[in-house]
């Protein structure tokens, strides 16, 4: 969360983030729920846009 703030602090009009993360799962997976709820403790009133990737079945 130190980068995070630390690039926030830079910007001068910050209104949101974009979140991509793996929807399989894997190693990290706990990752992206965590982040996604210090933002939202943070920045409660900043917009926050999540996208899953799905994997291929091929």
């Amino acid at each position: 969360m130190a980068r995070i703030n630390k690039i926030s602090e830079a910007c001068s009009g910050l209104q949101g983030f974009f979140i991509f993360h793996s929807f399989g799962g894997g190693t990290g997976s706990g990752f992206t729920a965590l982040l996604m709820e210090r933002l939202s403790c943070e920045y409660a009133k900043k917009s926050k846009l999540e996208f899953a990737v799905y994997p291929s079945p091929t």
